[in-house]
């Protein structure tokens, strides 16, 4: 077989060229191939509506930073400015109200308020005296033997007592009764250098009590006096100031036991009464003796010595707001706990229930979006 094989390659060989050695293949050439751009075709599917649902691309989703405001409750204290009428005519009306402080400051003691009082009268006058000299009104100082009473002073009832007959008008004096401007000068001479420095403190609640059997004389609206006093501790904190007043009832009153002396008829103090209504104060008849005691007592129920205001940092989602005193939550619940007041964006507790003394206030609430 081998032997067969070989002549038959033999001659295979034989038939190429001389100096090749394998058969070559057809050349190739590159062909061009004519392209039609034709526009895409769309064909209509047909479909029912119902089929199709339109998408909204929504924002991404983010979170809300939380923040966290922390606050010091105050520590209940209570700044009492009197301005009594020195007029000769308000002599037992005085005794009277020296007698019955004492259940004021009861009062203050039991709710374990901090309390400092002054006296001023309402004489701003000047005019000669008949044996020489001249009377000048007290022009808003405090008086007495000491200007600032506080629970420190032992003697502050016999020293409250001397600062209400510290100055007495004569009956012809030619004086006129400015509760009003007596009140506001004696707050103005209470700042630093002033002769009434150190009587208000800044943490401290303002009240303001008047007595007189005569209405107020001072120069400009109860409405303007009203707005002075409500932001003298700034935006919040309006209900830390309230002016209460014993004066005339609408329609006049005659003080008990002088129904029969002339002159005994007290006015109605209509100006007073509008100023105790626009700062929530209390306003009783300073011709009623027996009710001078439970009288005082209602003020000094009445005075806003806590804060109950609280400004947040930033504005906040309503729903997220979380409110700790002390360590314990307290419930939004508007009698019983706290509610946002957007208008002012503060926390509230406008109810029965406000934090203790010092206590911690811990707001978080998550800030809202812009």
């Amino acid at each position: 077989m081998r032997r067969a094989l070989l002549p038959l390659l033999l001659a295979v060989a034989a038939c190429r060229a001389p100096g090749e050695t394998q058969a070559r293949p057809p050349p190739l050439y590159p062909q061009s191939v004519p392209v039609s751009l034709e526009p895409p075709r769309v064909e209509n599917l047909d479909l029912p509506r119902s089929l199709i649902d339109r998408v909204t691309i929504l924002d991404p989703r983010v979170r809300a930073a939380l923040q966290e405001d922390d606050f010091q409750q105050s520590t209940a204290q209570v700044d009492v400015l009197w301005v009594v009428s020195n007029a000769g005519s308000m002599a037992d009306e005085r005794d009277r109200l020296a007698n019955a402080v004492s259940a004021f400051i009861q009062v203050l003691a039991a709710s374990k308020v901090s309390w400092q009082m002054g006296v001023t009268s309402s004489d701003l006058s000047t005019y000669p005296l008949p044996g020489g000299g001249t009377h000048v009104g007290d022009g808003g100082k405090l008086h007495g033997p000491v200007p600032v009473l506080s629970a420190s002073d032992p003697n502050y009832l016999s020293d409250f007592k001397a600062a209400l007959t510290w100055d007495i008008q004569r009956a012809s004096a030619p004086a006129e009764t400015e509760i009003f401007r007596s009140m506001f000068l004696a707050v103005q001479n209470a700042g630093p250098g002033g002769p009434n420095s150190g009587f208000l403190r800044p943490s401290a609640a303002l009240a303001v009590i008047a007595a007189a059997n005569s209405d107020d004389q001072s120069f400009g609206e109860p409405g303007w006096y009203a707005r002075w006093l409500l932001g003298l501790k700034g935006k919040g904190d309006e209900a830390l100031v309230t002016f209460s007043a014993l004066g005339g009832p609408t329609g006049g009153c005659t003080p008990t036991g002088q129904e029969n002396l002339f002159g005994a008829q007290v006015e109605p103090t209509i100006r007073m009464q509008e100023l105790v209504q626009a700062t929530g104060g209390v306003f009783e008849s300073i011709c009623d003796e027996p009710a001078f005691v439970p009288a005082l007592q209602e003020i000094a129920l009445n005075l806003k010595t806590l804060r109950r205001y609280f400004p947040l940092s930033a504005p906040p989602d309503p729903t997220s707001i979380s409110v700790r005193v002390d360590g314990q939550p307290v419930a939004q619940d508007p009698q019983e706990g706290w509610q946002y007041v957007a208008a002012i964006n503060s926390v509230a507790f406008l109810g029965s229930y406000v934090p203790d003394p010092d206590a911690k206030v811990v707001i978080t609430y998550a800030v809202a979006g812009p």
